[in-house]
């Protein structure tokens, strides 16, 4: 799953804050792997030399960058954010024009929501008033 566009910075910002998971190496849905070799983690002894020798050989499957990535798991998938792939702009473009109906099933989620625990709670009472009685209060 790839993209030839990019996910937009506020998408992007968006999936920061719902990070999965982050270190010093993360492996994409399509097959890279984002890694930093300056992070405090520490590294099995001659791992990040395998590394850099394998972003030197294949620097596109290989990307070796400043910061420590991230991935957010989506459709059971997880997704470094920033990979070249930009498969992220695909869910961007799937959530952004599913809008009305993502907008209304979360509305009626919540609506089911809260009238179960409204029901939880009114059984809840009913029982606590049921204790009562049987304790003679």
């Amino acid at each position: 799953m790839e993209s030839p566009k990019k996910p937009s910075e506020l998408f992007l910002k968006a999936c920061d804050n719902v990070v999965g998971g982050s270190g010093m190496i993360q492996h994409c849905q399509c097959g890279r792997v984002t890694f930093n070799p300056d992070t405090t983690w520490d590294w099995e002894e001659g791992e990040m030399d395998e590394y850099l020798d394998k972003a030197e050989k294949d620097p596109d499957r290989y990307i070796e960058t400043e910061y420590a990535p991230s991935t957010i798991m989506l459709d059971g998938k997880d997704f470094v954010i920033g990979c070249p792939c930009n498969a992220l702009a695909i869910f961007e473009g799937l959530f952004w024009n599913s809008r009305r109906l993502i907008a209304e099933y979360l509305k009626l989620k919540a609506e089911d929501i809260a009238d179960r625990a409204k029901t939880e709670t009114e059984t809840a009472a009913k029982t606590v008033d049921a204790v009562h009685k049987i304790e003679g209060e």
